[in-house]
């Protein structure tokens, strides 16, 4: 969280977003994030953090409005 990190953006268009980052002394990686629809989208991520090696798929969906919670 503290360090300052670069990043360069491989590809960004409509459907698809890829970005490499570096942050000295924390380590590395690549997100990849693909828009299939707009309620689904996939985030692929890997790289290296704190020295261990680290690789992510998720799957993004929207399936209706936020609720909204009453505190009482």
């Amino acid at each position: 969280p503290a360090a300052a990190c670069s990043r360069f953006v491989i590809a960004n268009d409509t459907e698809v977003t890829t970005i490499h980052y570096t942050c000295p002394g924390s380590g590395h990686g690549r997100t990849t994030i693909r828009v299939e629809t707009p309620r689904l989208a996939q985030v692929q991520t890997q790289g290296i953090a704190e020295n261990a090696p680290f690789d992510l798929t998720v799957e993004a969906r929207r399936i209706g409005e936020c609720q909204t919670l009453s505190m009482r």
